[in-house]
């Protein structure tokens, strides 16, 4: 990984002309070039911004003009939307196709890592420097931008904001996250990295309940992090068994979680099922720590840095 992702990184400074502080949208599906680019862009202090590939080209557009984005990465799949929308964005210069297939006016992301050299210097970042965008769901109107300083990696390094999880070395953490949401950089990527952990990465192109609960079953994943949906689908298969070998502890968030399927995954597969929430704008700020005692409707404890208090 460290010579690769000083390969993505001087392809984008010396190939492609970023500089610190400009912004990447980064439209990629759960294959390895999403963490190398996010990667990348950390050791160089370019600004990536994680978009959801369900993504249209209107949603693309909007995106990159509000953001002023110098470039984009993403697949073959979505790249004929780029291009209807690219002649009404000034500021993109550089776009970056991860494919197995060339095409015009794109620049070869996985040959140009190949041949660009190991050798790069980390920017020394500082806390309060500008490291991601996430766009917000736009439920209330359009998507907002949350800007996120490199502080929310180094978050993930004080004991007291990983009790979160409580990940060890012989973890294995499977985060089934869509990789344009905040939750994904957190579960699939700065959390394990900070723990020592291992992240378990499956393609998953179509959300299959019944391919998650195969690989819960042939994998050693010990730690699962996942919308409730996810947890619901798994419980309306008609398995005969969800009592999963190596599995030990499983999070949610992202959306309301009924108290009877809290139970009913406790007793099917004989794991608690903990709660987290969090914001675009704040990455994950409370949740039940692993290990405390599970009280229904109630959103736990404050996770550092954030002080949560309820007032009537």
């Amino acid at each position: 990984m460290t010579d690769l992702t000083r390969r993505a990184a001087n392809v984008f400074t010396q190939t492609c002309g970023l500089q610190e502080g400009d912004h990447l949208a980064l439209i990629l599906p759960r294959v390895p070039e999403w963490w190398l680019v996010i990667m990348a862009c950390i050791r160089t202090g370019i600004v990536f911004m994680p978009g959801t590939t369900q993504m249209k080209a209107k949603d693309i557009l909007y995106r990159l003009q509000v953001s002023k984005a110098k470039g984009i990465v993403t697949t073959d799949t979505l790249a004929p939307e780029v291009d209807s929308v690219a002649s009404e964005c000034p500021a993109l210069k550089i776009k970056l196709l991860v494919s197995d297939h060339s095409r015009k006016g794109w620049l070869d992301f996985r040959s140009l890592i190949q041949s660009e050299s190991p050798v790069h210097t980390c920017i020394k970042s500082k806390t309060l420097d500008p490291m991601a965008i996430f766009f917000t769901s736009g439920t209330t109107g359009f998507p907002k931008m949350a800007k996120h300083s490199h502080g929310l990696a180094l978050r993930s390094f004080f004991p007291s904001c990983r009790k979160l999880l409580q990940l060890k070395t012989s973890d294995v953490l499977w985060c089934l996250s869509d990789t344009g949401w905040i939750l994904a950089v957190a579960g699939s990527l700065l959390e394990p990295w900070t723990a020592g952990s291992t992240v378990f990465a499956h393609h998953l192109p179509q959300f299959d309940p019944k391919v998650i609960v195969q690989t819960l079953f042939k994998y050693p994943i010990t730690q699962c992090l996942a919308a409730p949906s996810v947890f619901r689908m798994i419980l309306q298969q008609n398995s005969t068994s969800l009592r999963f070998p190596t599995l030990e502890h499983c999070c949610t968030g992202g959306e309301a979680l009924l108290p009877e399927e809290q139970e009913l995954w406790r007793r099917q597969t004989g794991i608690l099922l903990y709660q987290a929430y969090g914001q675009s704008e704040t990455g994950i700020s409370c949740g039940t720590l692993r290990g405390m005692k599970i009280k229904p409707g109630s959103m736990g404890k404050a996770i550092p840095p954030y002080d949560i208090q309820v007032w009537w």
